[in-house]
């Protein structure tokens, strides 16, 4: 028998006049593992968290997605190893992490701190916002156009992650982008999640009419679709 993590939300009636609230429940069970984002994900890597530790990312995106989560302390103190100790004590934005380590962080985020998909796809959206509207990024897009930008973007990516490539192929007023990993290293719920961070740099550079979509999944490849005006 296996152990399966177990996370979700439970609604509550009080007696205080306020209707129903949400309630964090988190634990560990015996039996085959629920369908959570982060169980999930595990289940479709060959070792685990363990999984790819050639494939590496920045941990700015890693501090900057948990800077702009509002959760309280100890949320994932229940998380499998190394996940509680990235969370309460995350490296330097220039130290390299395994991407499966981060990617664990992020979707047992979905998991106990958004109640839906789309709430947390929408904090991804403000997390990849705030990267694109900082100091380092604002001066560069707002000389550029949005084609130009994009077309950057594989080089940019490179300094941030290692071991995904993005490949880029843009014109005028579209683009087309092909994210390559290893196998299961990204789950659907992911790849939809960086059409943000493709929105945003379209955005800031000027762009309007923005639409970016995920075209095609597979366990190794994420297509995008990107137009603008």
């Amino acid at each position: 028998m296996c152990c399966g993590y177990k996370a979700g939300f439970e609604t509550t009636s009080t007696n205080e006049g306020r209707g129903a609230r949400t309630r964090l429940s988190l634990g560990w069970v015996t039996g085959p593992p629920l369908p959570t984002a982060l169980q999930s994900f595990l289940d479709a890597l060959p070792a685990g968290l363990d999984s790819y530790p050639q494939a590496v990312a920045k941990a700015s995106i890693l501090r900057t997605f948990l800077a702009k989560t509002d959760a309280t302390k100890g949320w994932a103190g229940d998380l499998p190893a190394p996940l509680p100790a990235l969370v309460e004590a995350p490296p330097p934005d220039s130290a390299w992490v395994p991407e499966a380590h981060c990617h664990g962080v992020y979707l047992a985020a979905r998991d106990l701190l958004f109640p839906t998909d789309t709430s947390y796809i929408a904090h991804w959206r403000a997390v990849n916002e705030s990267i694109v509207t900082g100091k380092l990024y604002r001066a560069i897009f707002a000389l550029i156009s949005p084609a130009r930008v994009l077309t950057g973007t594989g080089s940019r990516w490179g300094r941030l992650h290692d071991g995904i490539e993005l490949l880029v192929e843009a014109e005028s007023n579209s683009a087309e982008l092909i994210m390559k990993y290893p196998r299961g290293l990204v789950p659907e719920l992911l790849a939809q999640s960086y059409t943000t961070a493709f929105d945003g740099v379209l955005r800031a550079s000027g762009g309007r009419r923005v639409e970016v979509v995920l075209s095609e999944f597979t366990s190794r490849t994420a297509s995008y679709r990107a137009t603008w005006s």
